[in-house]
């Protein structure tokens, strides 16, 4: 009886000793008293005067893991499901994506944000480069460079802004570039001329690593004044586009054609006769002859012959240069009787 009454008594002492070493003060902070913020670039964020926003991805899909660094890929802005990403909002309402900003990528007071890719990503064709922005008249540009500065893709973005002052998303494909790079160190700027004076501003400069898929090359043609002085209007001359193979290349060589020049193309003399916000239909290839339909957008308010000729010589030489095709038949919606008449 006394054994059991001994033992009782030290396991009262024990017991006593194990509640003490709990803590039972209800002002102790939690872990993580942020408990709407569960990575640290979210309290990275909310640390520097910011607000999280969570954003979803377009595609609805997870991020892939190479978009995200070790640290990134084991925590998320709670509230984050596959698909969606933190974004960093300021005071003056420019924003960055909330692990860009942690990593010191993006800072507060731009007007242009990338979404995608990211820094050091590796890419191919195509890809899509996302974000958001806030610019004159809902339009930004785009370059792409190699390591030796050469031009590999550039052009105009439209942001899809609600209202003046406000940021919008934009989305962009890119599928082609002008000439192969020099290696696979690519440079990717994203950028607003100046209304006041012309100079870039807002310039996101995003290092990437650009692998080169199978390959074909196509012939885009235009006009050239300064190739042709005498103004035949029917002379057209190529430039290259190089793409991703594909078993529809007539298809892919007529909606680059429809993209028009390139910037410094432009500036070398090439122009496009076709008017902006021509779609084509179908491409069809029968017995050596093409069939290209388009909308009526091809032909509105075209007149005269020379703009005339100038229109089918760019699309008959863009689709004559496959050896399967021998002549082109040119239609908007169907009908091919009364199109292109001067």
């Amino acid at each position: 009886m006394k054994k059991i009454l001994t033992l009782a008594f030290v396991t009262s002492l024990i017991l006593t000793g194990c509640a003490k070493s709990t803590p039972t003060d209800t002002n102790q902070p939690a872990a993580n008293a942020n408990t709407g913020l569960a990575n640290p670039a979210s309290v990275f964020c909310q640390d520097h005067g910011g607000r999280l926003k969570i954003k979803t991805e377009e595609s609805g899909l997870p991020r892939r893991s190479a978009d995200l660094s070790a640290e990134t890929q084991i925590v998320k802005a709670e509230g984050a499901e596959a698909g969606q990403f933190g974004l960093c909002i300021f005071n003056d309402d420019t924003r960055c994506e909330e692990w860009a900003y942690f990593r010191g990528d993006c800072q507060p007071g731009k007007n242009i944000i990338v979404f995608n890719p990211r820094k050091d990503e590796e890419i191919t064709l195509p890809f899509t480069i996302k974000g958001q922005a806030r610019v004159f008249e809902n339009t930004l540009n785009y370059r792409l460079k190699d390591s030796a500065g050469k031009i590999l893709a550039a052009g105009i973005i439209n942001a899809q802004s609600p209202d003046m002052g406000q940021f919008g998303d934009f989305s962009l494909g890119i599928s082609d570039l002008y000439q192969k790079p020099t290696d696979n160190n690519v440079i990717l700027e994203v950028f607003d001329y100046s209304a006041k004076d012309g100079s870039v501003i807002d310039l996101n400069t995003i290092p990437l690593k650009l692998t080169l898929p199978e390959t074909t090359t196509l012939k885009i043609f235009f006009n050239n004044d300064k190739l042709d002085p005498e103004i035949s209007c029917i002379k057209v001359f190529p430039v290259t586009r190089i793409i991703a193979k594909t078993p529809t290349v007539g298809q892919a060589a007529l909606e680059l054609l429809l993209t028009g020049t390139s910037p410094e193309e432009y500036e070398s003399g090439y122009r496009t006769s076709l008017n902006s916000g021509v779609k084509l239909n179908s491409l069809k290839i029968e017995n050596g002859i093409a069939t290209a339909d388009f909308n009526e957008t091809l032909q509105f308010q075209v007149g005269g012959s020379c703009r005339v000729g100038a229109i089918s010589a760019q699309i008959r030489e863009t689709l004559k240069q496959f050896p399967t095709v021998k002549d082109v038949v040119i239609s908007i919606d169907g009908r091919s009787e009364d199109v292109l008449q001067p």
